[in-house]
């Protein structure tokens, strides 16, 4: 448990400094997360929310510890979190904990957060090291509509399971940071991840940016680490985002600016950087719901396990009151619809078979009465 900090206002409202454990259940198994909420902090103030995952064989406290970013937060004011993995690794494409669920654990936890924390749904951002980079980019592959930003450190795309095949649901800002000395998550490429310059490409492609870069040499502050940066700034590209990659020449597999790794480059700090880069950007619609001019949305009433998906799709539904879903194709066809008009009950999963759909773009309706919400499903 980490130390607590309380500051009581002489108009009994709270103010809080700290950081403490929490955990809850998912698909049957305990998942925690600690949880650093910055100093000053005032119970059911809407801030952003930055999810910082370790990478592998690490845990929640070594990558609070590593990466510094309690401190980014007590000052720029946000929430950090750093989840937890199942027996210290990540679903992230790479081969790794290939059954669990971490996309949807993701989603789960920001749903957790927003109950209890009221975080501002439209500033939710990933970051992490290594195997949580890897995440990061697995996030903004498939969980695109509830994540504004990633930053992603020594991790690039996994290419298990198709990933690199991946289709966002919207153009997605990237800041990526990688050392060209790497010599777990190579800067070149590897079986289980791509190459950075084919991760740029990737991104700088599907966000519709300019292809050639403005390059900064940034200054070598540190002239015994025996490392520089360079700065390849890819915008403005569509929807206002941007690909940056800060190269780290002669850079070994760290977090730049920690003291905690030998080796490690200190003429930035990645947190820092990481920050600066996600205050820029936030979701460009309300959180999952398409507004209707005659008719009102709901709040949060599902959210997707899985999007893109294959097979099946999975949802989780949040709310008593749903009493129908439809799917319609790009052309408004009606391809699914709810035969029963019962209330679905809240807190459970509800699946329907995607085999007979083709590949391509879906909209999916939640509705209850005149209220609905919308959202944009791909299937592969």
């Amino acid at each position: 448990m980490k130390k607590i900090y309380l500051l009581f206002s002489l108009v009994l409202t709270y103010s809080f400094s700290f950081s403490q454990t929490f955990s809850f259940t998912y698909k049957g198994q305990v998942r925690s997360y600690i949880v650093h909420l910055p100093t000053g902090y005032v119970q059911g103030e809407e801030l952003p929310l930055v999810l910082n995952f370790h990478g592998y064989t690490s845990n929640a406290g070594q990558q609070e510890s590593l990466s510094g970013f309690d401190a980014v937060a007590d000052t720029a004011h946000f929430i950090v979190v750093y989840p937890e993995g199942i027996s210290k690794a990540w679903n992230a494409g790479i081969g790794f904990n290939g059954t669990i669920d971490d996309v949807g654990f993701a989603s789960a936890l920001i749903d957790t957060l927003h109950k209890n924390y009221n975080i501002d749904l439209n500033r939710v951002y990933s970051t992490g090291f290594s195997n949580g980079g890897f995440m990061s980019h697995r996030l903004a592959c498939q969980l695109s509509n509830r994540i504004a930003a990633i930053g992603a450190v020594s991790g690039t795309i996994g290419t298990a399971a198709g990933l690199y095949k991946c289709i966002p649901t919207r153009k997605m800002p990237v800041l990526h940071i990688h050392g060209t000395s790497d010599a777990v998550v190579s800067y070149t490429g590897a079986s289980f991840g791509t190459s950075v310059d084919s991760t740029i490409k990737f991104w700088t492609k599907h966000n519709g940016c300019p292809q050639t870069p403005v390059i900064t040499e940034l200054p070598n502050t540190n002239t015994g680490d025996g490392t520089t940066v360079t700065k390849y700034y890819y915008g403005l590209c569509g929807d206002s985002t941007e690909v940056i990659l800060l190269k780290i020449t002669g850079g070994s597999h760290s977090w730049p600016g920690t003291t905690l790794v030998p080796g490690a480059n200190m003429d930035i700090k990645a947190s820092g950087e990481i920050w600066n880069f996600f205050k820029k950007h936030h979701l460009p619609n309300p959180i999952n719901a398409i507004e209707d001019n005659q008719n009102d949305v709901l709040t949060e009433p599902i959210h997707i396990q899985l999007n893109p998906f294959s097979e099946k799709i999975s949802l989780y539904i949040n709310s008593s009151e749903i009493n129908e879903i439809r799917i319609y194709d790009i052309l408004g066809n009606s391809v699914f619809e709810t035969k029963d008009k019962t209330n679905f009950s809240s807190s459970s999963l509800f699946e329907i078979n995607s085999s007979h759909l083709k590949n391509g773009v879906y909209l999916l309706k939640v509705k209850n009465g005149a209220n609905y919400a919308a959202y944009k499903i791909i299937k592969l």
